[in-house]
């Protein structure tokens, strides 16, 4: 019998906003790593750097605001595949 265990996985997870001056779509993406082994997962940016720099008084706000609401799903569901019965650590 083959038997095959996953350690870690990584996704890419993208979301859509609408610029509110020009309505243009445009879209950003975060990387989100799960170790399964460890029981822990790491969100960052998809551009190779290990943070998000959140600047005061931008004008991609928009922007800011799907990259909070993307992180929030990441979490969600980094939390769903460690914990799929939903039993705590």
């Amino acid at each position: 019998m083959n038997n095959t265990e996953i350690y870690s996985s990584s996704f890419r997870l993208s979301k859509e906003f609408s610029h509110p001056k020009s309505d243009k779509m445009a879209a950003v993406t975060i990387k989100l790593d799960i170790d399964y082994r460890s029981k822990t997962f790491s969100i960052t940016p998809i551009n190779g750097t290990d943070k998000f720099e959140f600047r005061v008084g931008s004008h991609e706000s928009a922007m800011w605001k799907a990259i909070a609401e993307l992180i929030k799903e990441a979490c969600e569901f980094g939390d769903k595949e460690l914990n799929p019965m939903g039993d705590p650590f």
